[in-house]
This record gives C-alpha cells, structure tokens and sequence, in this order.
C-alpha cells in the first residue's frame, strides 16, 4: 500500500512576518541628524561650520530652505571624497559625480545662489539702441 503525497503540510498555513515587526538585534528608526551628531568629531564641526555660512549666504528663513542647504553641504562632501580618491589613483564611479554635480548644482539653484547669467543682446536690439543713440545726438 503507497501512501497519498500531501498537498498541504499538517501545520496550518502562515502569513509571513510583516516588516514592521522588528528583530531582536534592530533597535529601529531613529532620528540621527547633523546637530546630533558627535562633535568631537573633525567631520562633524566642518559640515556644521560650512552649513552654518551657506545659511547664511542664502538667506535661509524657511525650514524648507534649511533642509536644501543640509543636502547641498553633504552632496559638496561626497563631492569632495570623490575627488580626493580620483587623484589618488582610486577608481571612481563618474556616473555618480556627474549625478551629484547636477544635483549640487540644482540644489544652490534652489536657494538662490547660482551666479547670474549676463543678458545677452539681439543684434537687431543692438542696433536699434545703435540707431536711437545716433538719432539723438543729431539732435541734440
């Protein structure tokens, strides 16, 4: 006599174990912001330092604007790693420097700081502001 496979296990079928439930070993989200950060650390007191004067340079009033110039400080810092490990010989991923370039530049965009573009003039403005100055100077 064979047996008859199972279809189904003796146990009763289970849900798994929603992601929101934590393990023992996470100690789950917490806030970890710069101003909480250790400032013992060199680190710490540069991106505080640089944060505090691009605030200041732009003028930061809203919370909104606080939270770009945090992004723009720490996007300059990968920045930078990237570019200390591209002149000493390490490989880096040009990729993500021209995506954080952008992002950077977006970002000083945003609060205001991108250098004003100089107005360029037509030609046919030039020479008509050329024929307004010449017509009035014969008259005058």
């Amino acid at each position: 006599m064979t047996k008859k496979p199972r279809l189904y296990s003796k146990r009763e079928p289970r849900l798994p174990v929603p992601s929101y439930r934590r393990r023992k070993s996470d100690k789950g989200f917490a806030l970890r912001t710069l101003e909480s950060a250790d400032q013992r650390f060199a680190i710490v007191k540069e991106l505080r330092r640089r944060l505090e004067q691009l605030r200041e340079d732009a003028g930061c009033t809203t919370i909104q604007r606080d939270w770009l110039a945090a992004r723009a400080v720490f996007v300059v810092a990968r920045l930078e790693s990237l570019e200390y490990d591209a002149v000493t010989g390490k490989k880096i991923n040009w990729a993500e420097y021209c995506r954080a370039t952008k992002v950077l530049s977006d970002l000083l965009r945003r609060l205001g700081l991108d250098p004003e573009r100089k107005t360029t003039k037509r030609l046919r403005d030039y020479v008509l502001d050329a024929k307004k100055s010449k017509n009035g100077s014969n008259h005058d």
